[in-house]
């Protein structure tokens, strides 16, 4: 249901939106994305030139609302523990 992906080496479109690899970088990465994790929508966490972001994809039946995603650990064990009955 949920993949992450460390050390991604694209760069952001701006400084001010790390959550969107630049145009360039996206043309080369989203045919691959959109051929393998079809079933996925992508979450982008780009970081600067010195170091490497990361990606989540996120399973479409989840029906996870982009507009509370969240960045810290906390957060995503909350979102689990929302989606999934623990025993």
């Amino acid at each position: 249901d949920l993949i992450a992906i460390q050390e991604v080496k694209l760069k952001r479109i701006s400084d001010t939106r790390p959550d969107m690899p630049c145009l360039e970088d996206s043309k080369q990465v989203q045919p691959t994305l959109d051929e393998v994790f079809g079933d996925y929508t992508p979450f982008w966490s780009l970081a600067d030139k010195r170091q490497a972001g990361t990606l989540t994809l996120v399973h479409n039946r989840l029906n996870f609302d982009p507009g509370k995603a969240t960045f810290s650990f906390r957060g995503a064990i909350e979102l689990l523990l929302r989606h999934h009955k623990v025993s």
